[in-house]
């Protein structure tokens, strides 16, 4: 998905994208969910979002794999609210680069999913991958965030200025429609 423009994604790249990491995720909540509600004793979970479940990175062509970050975030927003009076924590962990393999995912996709392929900017993702963050730094700050009750968990502050001007968007969206509101 990295790399494609959304309109050269083919179907069993969506298939494929939205099944890892929005069905992923959602298996995860109708499994667990109903087993800590259970017992009673509270829990908490955490789903796997991404930076990229904030804002869209202009010019590297990953919409597809941002919309589902976006809806990673919104499903843990909701599963938040849901399952709050059941003493049950909801995080979401939205981190930038981690020092993971992720970049070789392609290489094992499923044939009904149209098989392995080439991510046409792998070199730029592995690379950045390298760069990224150890894995046990993570699990230290989603624990720490489990601890104190966080729901956005964020490993990187990079992106603050794109967060924020995509906030900045949407809040003068709002004062476009306040005041389009006071004129009727």
């Amino acid at each position: 998905m990295h790399g494609t423009p959304l309109e050269q994604v083919g179907i069993d790249e969506w298939n494929w994208v939205i099944g890892v990491n929005v069905l992923g995720v959602i298996n995860g909540i109708r499994s667990f969910v109903p087993m800590i509600r259970h017992h009673t004793e509270g829990g908490h979970v955490v789903n796997t979002a991404s930076i990229s479940g904030f804002f869209v990175r202009r010019g590297r062509n990953q919409g597809a794999y941002s919309m589902t970050k976006y809806a990673v975030v919104a499903l843990s927003e909701a599963l938040q609210q849901e399952v709050e009076d059941a003493g049950i924590g909801v995080s979401v962990l939205c981190p930038g680069a981690v020092d993971t393999s992720i970049f070789a995912s392609a290489a094992t996709r499923p044939d009904r999913f149209g098989g392995p392929y080439t991510r046409p900017q792998q070199e730029t993702m592995r690379g950045a991958m390298g760069q990224g963050l150890p894995p046990e730094l993570v699990g230290r700050r989603v624990l720490q965030a489990i601890r104190e009750r966080e729901f956005y968990v964020l490993t990187h502050a990079a992106e603050r200025a794109a967060i924020k001007a995509r906030h900045e968007r949407i809040e003068a969206a709002l004062d476009r429609a306040e005041a389009q509101e006071k004129t009727r």
